[in-house]
């Protein structure tokens, strides 16, 4: 597949990311968008995607439809990249709390090579924790998840006067966090990605998390992110 990350000599984001989707519906509130991504060298599969995208006073909602429309078996696994920002100028100020029980080390090229267990490390964030100058790239996994079945990553701005929160449902077994450090100065460190993922890094190649859709199987997951106060 395209090298689009040449430095670390990676495939980077998924095939999705830069093709064009068609608006299916619209409604004052609602999206939906559709793409069906024909075979292509490194993925001779063909897949339907269809995303609705729902906005509300609290947040907003993401559902994710995808369907094997071809003919045999296809590996499948998606995942998002939203930044989230608590209103602070930047984020070394702010409280971050992750419900997760591992993070996956990796090597120079951001391909993960081990689990380790959250307890005793600099990733601990099951209690909310100041950001800090932490640098963080770090994908987790074994997320903890509440009664509603979400597990959920929170950024808390200052005392705790403003927060949001980016919400998975079981689908969704893996989660990434990006401090920004690369970006461009003006905007690095203002926004932390939050990034919900069904499969981990690598997962083509590595088969964790990675699902396998039958000819005409579908496969549904949601998430979304809430402003909490």
């Amino acid at each position: 597949v395209p090298i689009n990350e040449p430095a670390l000599g990676n495939a980077l984001h998924g095939f999705a990311r830069w093709m064009t989707w068609s608006v299916e519906e619209t409604e004052p509130s609602s999206a939906v968008l559709s793409l069906l991504l024909y075979p292509r060298a490194g993925y001779p599969f063909a897949l339907h995607n269809e995303i609705e995208y729902a906005v509300h006073p609290g947040g907003v909602n993401v559902a994710v439809t995808a369907r094997n429309v071809g003919r045999t078996s296809l590996p499948y696994a998606n995942g998002f990249h939203p930044y989230i920002s608590a209103g602070s100028a930047r984020i070394d100020s702010c409280l971050l709390s992750i419900s997760a029980e591992t993070w996956l080390r990796s090597d120079e090229r951001q391909i993960p090579i081990g689990r380790e267990r959250i307890e005793g490390s600099g990733y601990d964030f099951r209690a909310r924790r100041r950001i800090g100058s932490l640098q963080l790239d770090t994908a987790f996994t074994d997320l903890v998840r509440d009664q509603d079945g979400k597990a959920r990553v929170e950024l808390v701005a200052g005392e705790g006067e403003r927060s949001v929160a980016v919400w998975m449902d079981p689908a969704y077994g893996y989660v990434m966090a990006y401090t920004g450090d690369k970006l461009d100065p003006t905007r690095r460190r203002s926004a932390l990605a939050v990034e919900p993922m069904t499969a981990a890094p690598n997962a083509l190649r590595s088969g964790e998390g990675l699902r396998v859709l039958e000819p005409g199987e579908t496969f549904r997951s949601t998430w979304g992110i809430e402003i909490r106060k």
